[in-house]
């Protein structure tokens, strides 16, 4: 399973049993046993917690400040592949 789904699979789970008025505790050990070495690490478990404790019902993960932009972009992409050919 890619990680996008899995970590999608573990928002709607988390949000489902947040509704549930399932203690977080629980939550965690629910999630790990299902989903083993693949769940969330414990601040961004918490992050959703909260995210859907706070009656936020977005299952998408927001932009932050902080986070890398993406490196492939065309003008980079091109320009390494000018690199490339001159280096031959």
């Amino acid at each position: 399973m890619a990680d996008n789904e899995v970590s999608f699979r573990l928002r709607v789970v988390t949000e489902f049993l947040v509704k549930e008025e399932i203690p977080a505790a629980d939550i965690r050990h629910r999630l790990q046993r299902v989903y083993g070495d693949v769940f969330m690490g414990t601040s961004s478990d918490g992050r959703w917690l909260r995210h859907f404790k706070d009656a936020n019902t977005s299952i998408q993960d927001q932009p932050r400040s902080g986070r890398p932009r993406p490196a492939s972009t065309e003008p980079n992409k091109k320009r390494f592949n000018g690199i490339i050919k001159t280096d031959v």
